[in-house]
């Protein structure tokens, strides 16, 4: 290895490391609510101007946490995406939300990955001034995207366009906020319990009898249903049956 190739390497560490001190840190107390005097010294780094040097801003530091966690989920649903059309060039419902959902949700499920991303994500979604930056990363990702499209333009045909466009936002929200627990109740017990409690149902603890997989099958189940319901809305007309 040369110099250079030395001095990337230690430098790509370190960006690594302010990354994953800053999304934990976002996650457990709030963006607004976060130095970067305090991502510095939680990354390990004694120069508090590190953030600065290597990010510029908190602004950018965001969107470089958006491109180390979404970049890979992407790539994944694209070889995941091209292996299923390698069987058929008709992908049903399950087949799309499956590639959409599968990249991040085996990572949610598992205790080993300590991944705060979906809970800051969830943050970043409940300003207006951040939407805009989410909306910009969601163009980077281009597999994403085409199975979105193909989403929509399946459930528009049967559904209109409105329909389709509002069904689609309700599932991303679903999605999201779904996996953000699992990916809690991977890492904490106590949220864990308290999950499994609801006295809505039940006074009693109920421990999930689904397996990882399960859950996975379970989500796909409810969101299939969702968005393919005949429409009562007064401007749909006409329901054609989905293939799902």
């Amino acid at each position: 290895m040369n110099e250079q190739a030395a001095v990337n390497l230690v430098l790509n560490r370190t960006k690594i490391k302010i990354i994953e001190a800053a999304e934990r840190l976002f996650a457990q107390k709030g963006i607004d609510k976060v130095s970067t005097r305090e991502i510095a010294r939680e990354a390990g780094q004694k120069n508090h101007s590190a953030l600065h040097y290597h990010f510029g801003s908190i602004d950018e530091l965001i969107n470089a946490i958006f491109d180390y966690r979404m970049i890979p989920v992407d790539d994944y649903r694209k070889y995941l995406f091209e292996k299923e059309l390698k069987k058929t060039d008709d992908l049903s419902f399950r087949d799309l939300i499956y590639i959409l959902v599968a990249p991040v949700a085996e990572k949610a499920l598992n205790p080993r990955e300590k991944n705060y991303f979906l809970i800051m994500l969830a943050q970043l979604l409940s300003r207006s001034e951040w939407r805009d930056q989410y909306l910009v990363h969601q163009n980077r990702q281009p597999c994403s995207k085409k199975i979105g499209m193909e989403l929509y333009k399946k459930l528009s045909d049967s559904m209109g366009e409105k329909v389709a466009f509002e069904r689609l936002k309700m599932m991303g929200a679903t999605i999201m906020i779904t996996i953000a627990e699992w990916n809690l109740a991977s890492q904490d017990e106590a949220f864990k319990k308290a999950r499994s409690t609801n006295s809505l149902f039940s006074k009693d603890y109920i421990e999930s009898p689904f397996s990882d997989e399960e859950k996975i099958d379970d989500l796909l189940d409810f969101l299939i249903g969702a968005i393919t319901q005949p429409s009562s809305t007064k401007a749909q007309k006409k329901i054609k049956i989905l293939k799902v």
